[in-house]
């Protein structure tokens, strides 16, 4: 079934720790599965991959969560949920600043120019052999200006652009994209999936520094492997790596 403006049931509010973990509170009382959507001006606790901090200053950026439940998803191909929640901030940074280089840093944060914009965290919920259900949380730097300096290459909108931006039409934007990304994770168009997202990755096929399980080195990223791992080539080696495992050296 497809999906349009009034799939997700839609809540704005001012002030929470996480919306990730408000989806969830609502999910634990409501069982209906039934996609939900909240927006946050501020979020006091928010977070990034590897329990990561987001920073965000208040009524500045885009923050959101959703749920959604796919359809006969088998969980070790959890990885085209991350890649179409990527895929579709990339169609949507491509449609207001299509000059730039875009691109997907493994696994889904989103770059532009080498500076990150946005970031995804995703938790998933399995049952038996598939994935039940997604909680999808979403923070896009819009209209912010001034970042901390412990954030190491931020970069937003406004700051690309000199203007600032409406931040429930970029929301209502995004909802359109992803439907049709989710359709195609519904329609099992996995290759497809990969092969735009692989097409979109950061660094892919270039030597770079990178640090791996502590070690510095020399690596070429050739792609991800059927699970989403890294696959980084090293000395003339093919090797899969984790996410914890793989530091980028700017």
């Amino acid at each position: 079934m497809g999906m349009d403006r009034m799939f997700f049931r839609e809540k704005f509010i001012v002030e929470c720790d996480s919306t990730n973990k408000y989806i969830r509170q609502m999910m634990s009382v409501d069982k209906q599965k039934i996609s939900s959507l909240v927006r946050a001006d501020f979020q006091t606790n928010g977070k990034g991959q590897s329990d990561n901090y987001w920073e965000s200053e208040e009524s500045k950026n885009l923050l959101f969560s959703f749920s959604m439940f796919p359809i006969e998803l088998k969980a070790y191909n959890q990885f085209y949920i991350s890649a179409i929640v990527a895929l579709s901030l990339l169609e949507l940074l491509n449609k207001y600043i299509p000059e730039e280089d875009i691109k997907i840093k493994w696994p889904n944060d989103i770059y532009v120019n080498k500076q990150k914009i946005a970031g995804i965290l995703i938790e998933n919920a399995v049952n038996g052999d598939y994935i039940e259900s997604s909680i999808i949380g979403i923070g896009l730097n819009v209209n912010q200006i001034k970042f901390s300096e412990s954030i190491p290459n931020p970069v937003s909108l406004a700051i690309i652009c000199g203007k600032d931006f409406d931040l429930q039409a970029l929301l209502d934007d995004y909802k359109m994209i992803f439907a049709k990304s989710f359709q195609n994770l519904n329609d099992f168009q996995y290759s497809n999936i990969k092969s735009h997202y692989l097409s979109n990755l950061f660094q892919i096929d270039q030597e770079h520094k990178y640090k791996v399980n502590n070690n510095i080195c020399n690596g070429i990223i050739r792609g991800v492997d059927d699970y989403g791992f890294l696959k980084m080539e090293i000395d003339k080696e093919i090797h899969s790596f984790d996410i914890k495992d793989v530091v980028y050296l700017f």
